[in-house]
């Protein structure tokens, strides 16, 4: 199945149909997750419930990384053996700095705020 994707013209209409069908289930798996992420977990005992912040922020956190690490091997594939959709895959930049930029929002960096944290080395005091 891989080596048939390899051709552009056959990934670009199997991604013409697949895209919007993968969309779709994003946003339905988005839409059931989030609220049970955020409002139907329990809070923690000891941090409360600013753990919820997790579920956001180490989500992101993976996804940019891992999104950084493909477009690196992408890159590697274009450089190495001209292939056309491994250069389009290393121009993946805009996802994984949307993912970063999620992961470094305000509400993932006000949890210290909200755990009394004080002054700039993260000690409650």
């Amino acid at each position: 199945m891989l080596s048939y994707l390899a051709n552009p013209a056959r990934f670009m209409g199997f991604s013409a149909w697949a895209a919007p069908l993968f969309l779709i289930a994003a946003l339905v798996l988005f839409a059931i997750g989030v609220p049970w992420g955020l409002f139907y977990s329990p809070a923690d005992y000891q941090q409360g419930e600013t753990v919820r912040i997790m579920y956001l922020h180490v989500p992101a956190a993976w996804f940019s990384m891992g999104v950084y690490a493909f477009m690196g091997a992408a890159s590697f594939v274009s450089l190495v053996w001209r292939h056309v959709l491994a250069d389009v895959a290393a121009r993946a930049r805009r996802r994984s700095a949307l993912c970063s930029r999620a992961c470094a929002s305000p509400p993932a960096r006000s949890g210290a705020r909200r755990l009394g944290a004080r002054g700039g080395n993260g000690m409650a005091g």
